[in-house]
């Protein structure tokens, strides 16, 4: 079996929220991927990188500082300049996403005919489940028309709970 090419520095830091850990992870200096709990994604990244993996705190500390505020309800802007890593389709999804305001949701069909793609409800569902950067790109904002809150990467109990934390109360209905 070849090994995977190591690829530049990455480094990461652990945040201790509400809802578990949430590992960021950064290459020069720009947060590329978050995880929410799930340490085996790390190991798979240290097998990844080697020694060009390092924790360091320093990168992430007004990233945390964001973090804190939103876990404590404030709503908060994250730097949406982010560089996004896949196709021109979930691009365009991860744009409009965040657009949405924080404390209300938008349909899967909402965004798909904000983004000129009528009949790609079903894709913009898996589009967001490809999202690096929950909470960032507010995928936990996107429900069923009907108002069902659909699927979640991270689990439906942590999108019912950054629901939560933005006072968005689940009898609400999306729009469209």
């Amino acid at each position: 079996m070849q090994k995977e090419k190591k690829t530049g520095k990455v480094s990461f830091g652990v945040y201790r929220s509400p809802l578990g850990d949430i590992f960021a992870f950064s290459k020069g200096g720009k947060i590329f991927q978050l995880c929410v709990g799930k340490e085996d994604f790390l190991k798979r990244l240290k097998r990844k990188h080697g020694d060009c993996l390092r924790e360091d705190k320093n990168v992430f500390s007004g990233f945390f500082r964001l973090l804190g505020l939103y876990f404590a309800g404030k709503a908060v802007s994250f730097d949406v300049s982010l560089p996004l890593e896949g196709t021109s389709f979930e691009k365009r999804v991860w744009k409009m996403l965040q657009t949405i305001p924080y404390g209300e949701v938008r349909s899967y069909k909402w965004v798909a005919e904000m983004i000129k793609c009528p009949k790609g409800a079903r894709a913009i569902g898996n589009a967001c489940g490809k999202n690096p950067l929950p909470i960032v790109v507010p995928c936990h904002r996107v429900t069923g028309s009907s108002g069902r809150l659909g699927g979640y990467s991270l689990g439906i109990g942590i999108k019912k709970a950054l629901l939560n934390i933005e006072g968005f109360k689940e009898s609400s209905r999306a729009r469209r």
